[in-house]
């Protein structure tokens, strides 16, 4: 928990479509999280109970310092 804490920083801010018909898959574009230091942006599809919840991302991580996230690889 401490190294998402460290890795996100104190302020989040974001935005994002999610779509969702019956039968079908979540659909979640546009995704766009900011912080300090970095940027992600991306898409996700998200698959109901009788697939576990299986999710598919395609994310793009802009970072102008990757330091904060050594925690979340095992680099702390």
């Amino acid at each position: 928990e401490e190294d998402i804490e460290t890795a996100l920083g104190e302020t989040i801010t974001g935005q994002a479509r999610i779509r969702h018909e019956a039968e079908q898959p979540l659909r979640i574009s546009d995704l766009e999280l900011r912080g300090e230091n970095y940027a992600l942006t991306g898409q996700a599809l998200v698959r109901g109970l009788d697939a576990a919840f299986d999710t598919d991302f395609e994310v793009n991580l802009e970072s102008t310092d990757i330091r904060p996230f050594s925690g979340l690889a095992g680099q702390s």
